[in-house]
């Protein structure tokens, strides 16, 4: 998958890594309306539809300046299928009762023959909200078995019932590998900050943490808060950052890596129609623009 612009990708909530343990899509779900005006903002949130538009398009460009899109399919009101206009990535998420259970996501990367299959089984706690995601992730290189590795996720939710904490166990071959944490602080509904601390078992290799802030939230609707709570919830066990689908859009990030002492700031602007949909954002002079379509 090639992205040109990491914060592009970053807002979107659209990132593929393509390294083996960690390759992972971050997405959507069933569909819910918009935070801004109206769309329910909270944890655990049903599949039905209750804003008037679900985002149809985000269209960016590649490492090469290329058009480069992605598509979302609906089926019973509902996000069924992500797709990238390059066939490199494909979604499909299955339901029950109205719930996520299942979501298998193919990943092609047609310059290395290197294809990627993450399936993964979701489980509820008893107040509806996601409790668990396991994932089996498995590699094949021209077709030929690579490595499984296994990933689960399990959740933590404040006392608001916004998720507050992820954490996500790998393994291989039943060995430990590294551990990912995700935390999370709000203000109100909106992701002020963001902790990512990544353990790994292997080798006296210190702890990396990433903490990012966010700021200058408008009160208008961001792209990923049309498609609902219920899929937000799920992304955040492909890489922790489905959270921004329950804020609105913001305008200034700043992250701080620890390893490295850096400290990266991108401010974010947007566009909006008559209805208050974000229609395009800016990053560094990079332009990605949002389609949407009614249910």
């Amino acid at each position: 998958m090639k992205i040109k612009h990491f914060w592009l990708a970053l807002v979107s909530l659209f990132i593929i890594s393509c390294a083996p343990e960690t390759s992972s899509f971050l997405g959507l779900d069933s569909t819910g309306g918009g935070n801004g005006n109206g769309g329910g903002t909270g944890s655990g949130g049903g599949t039905g539809t209750t804003g008037t538009k679900v985002l149809a398009k985000i269209n960016t460009f590649d490492d090469n300046g290329d058009p480069f899109s992605f598509s979302f399919t609906y089926a019973n009101k509902a996000i069924s299928k992500i797709t990238t206009s390059d066939n490199s990535y494909i979604s499909t998420i299955s339901y029950n009762n109205g719930k996520i259970s299942k979501v298998v996501s193919v990943l092609v990367d047609a310059e290395t023959s290197e294809d990627i299959t993450i399936t993964s089984i979701v489980s509820y706690n008893a107040t509806g909200n996601i409790a668990k995601v396991e994932a089996t992730e498995v590699t094949k290189l021209s077709g030929t078995l690579i490595n499984t590795t296994q990933k689960v996720s399990t959740y933590v939710y404040n006392a608001a019932n916004q998720v507050a904490k992820v954490t996500q166990e790998y393994s291989m071959a039943g060995i430990s590998t590294q551990t990912g944490i995700f935390e999370y602080t709000y203000s109100g509904k909106n992701l002020t900050k963001m902790v990512f601390t990544t353990k790994l078992s292997l080798g006296p290799i210190p702890d990396v943490i990433v903490t990012t802030n966010y700021s200058g939230y408008d009160n208008k609707i961001s792209p990923t808060s049309t498609l609902g709570n219920n899929y937000n919830e799920f992304s955040m066990s492909e890489k922790g950052l489905g959270v921004y689908g329950m804020s609105n859009n913001f305008t200034k990030v700043e992250m701080t890596e620890s390893m490295m002492g850096t400290t990266t700031t991108e401010t974010v602007s947007y566009t909006y129609d008559s209805q208050n949909y974000a229609t395009s954002m800016t990053v560094s002079g990079e332009k990605s623009t949002f389609e949407y379509m009614s249910l």
